[in-house]
């Protein structure tokens, strides 16, 4: 099995704001923020240029750029 990424202080925030929205969303009880993300970090991105967003993590830019898509993805302004 894959071990978990750490995910950057950065990124906590957008991970409790998914988390938040998720739940007034109504999202399903066995959806698991935490595991969709690490698998989302490891899936090549699109709007990464087809980069797994793990790989950017080890720069501030490269984290800013993961933040971005993220926020993107939750506002539902991603297409």
């Amino acid at each position: 099995p894959n071990a978990p990424i750490p995910i950057p202080a950065e990124l906590t925030k957008v991970r409790d704001d998914l988390a938040a929205a998720l739940a007034l969303d109504n999202a399903p009880d066995d959806f698991d923020v935490d595991t969709w993300l690490q698998e989302w970090l490891r899936l090549p991105q699109r709007a990464l240029g087809g980069v797994p967003p793990m790989e950017l993590l080890d720069s501030k830019s490269g984290i800013e750029q993961v933040e971005r898509v993220l926020g993107s993805l939750m506002s539902g302004s991603y297409q």
